[in-house]
Parts: structure tokens; sequence; C-alpha cells
């Protein structure tokens, strides 16, 4: 009886363990999406919350505003944001933000360099969603299954390395060239 039960519940703690490593899409990785630029466009055909460093929250109308840095502070357009970083997020996800046109998963934040002339705009994700949106830019979604199983390898690859050797203060990879080209939700493609 006894061995039974320990059968039984060995059986069980695998069965919990395989469901709950099924849902976990990995680490969260930091991807700088406008890398030390004055200002990036924000649009959304819903509303946007601007969460500010003090915990503030403002509700932007839909439309499309430009977050920059004036005077060594963060602006929505001609609204000064309070603190060195700012949270954009949906009021509506079926309306999400996007961010230079683009819309991404995850959360997306804005950030005053430390020499307070420039920003980052970093999208923050699960690393197998970024894999959704960086595979289909790095290899032709027509190519053979087995190439793009070996590009999803290598891109998670340079991912896992770049969270674990970090190269940048406020991202962990760059969304161009100079890391790997990542598209967000548009650059995803089903068969990759």
């Amino acid at each position: 009886m006894k061995k039974r039960l320990a059968f039984f519940l060995c059986v069980l703690l695998l069965l919990v363990s395989s469901v709950a490593l099924a849902d976990y899409d990995g680490p969260k990785l930091r991807v700088g999406l406008a890398v030390d630029q004055f200002s990036a466009q924000v649009k959304s055909t819903g509303k946007i919350k601007v969460v500010d460093g003090s915990g503030r929250t403002t509700v932007l109308a839909p439309g499309s505003y430009y977050v920059s840095v004036k005077q060594g502070s963060l602006y929505a357009d001609q609204k000064k944001l309070a603190g060195n970083m700012v949270s954009l997020l949906a009021a509506d996800p079926k309306n999400p933000v996007l961010v230079n046109q683009k819309k991404y998963r995850g959360a997306l934040t804005v950030l005053l360099n430390s020499g307070k002339k420039n920003l980052n705009v970093v999208n923050t994700l699960p690393l197998e969603q970024y894999l959704y949106g960086v595979v289909a830019k790095e290899v032709l979604p027509l190519w053979p299954d087995e190439a793009i199983k070996a590009q999803a390898v290598a891109a998670r690859s340079f991912a896992l390395y770049s969270i674990n050797n970090p190269k940048y203060a406020n991202f962990d990879i760059r969304a161009n060239e100079m890391g790997q080209v990542y598209g967000g939700i548009e650059g995803e493609n089903a068969n990759t």
C-alpha cells in the first residue's frame, strides 16, 4: 500500500511539474527598441496609461505622441513626466501601444539615459515570445523547417548569452543588427 501511494505521489508530482514548465516562457528579456534617441513616437487607437517614476498615472487620449528629453526630463508631448523612467500601458489590450509604428508584446518602458540627454525605449518580455518576432526576421519563413529550428536555437542562445553577459545598462539586447533583428508583433510569422 505504501509503495502504491509513493508511486502515485511521484506520478502526480511529475504531472504537476510538467504542466508548470509548459506554461513557462523562459526568462524575461529587455530589448532596446530605440536607443540613445532624443524622442520616440508612441501611439494607440485606445487610451495610453503613462506611469511615471513617482507612480502617478497620466492617461493620454487615443492618438500619436512623442516621448522626448528636454532639459534633462522626460516629456510626453508638452507634458513633463516625473522621474527617469515611465511605463507605457495600453488601457485596453485590444488597442496596443505602438512604438515608432510597431506593436510589441510585453511591457514598454522609457528610460532617461544617465547623461539625461537621450532616452531608451525598452520592451520587456519572456524569451520565447521574443523569438516569435526574431526568427522570421533572421530567416525566410519559406526555408526548410530544420533551418528555421536551427535559427531559433541560435537566436535563443544569443539572447540567453546577452542576458547573462550584460553589455548595456538598461537593456539586454538591441532590436537591430547590433543585436538581433526584432520586428515585434508585425515581424512574426506562423511558419517560424
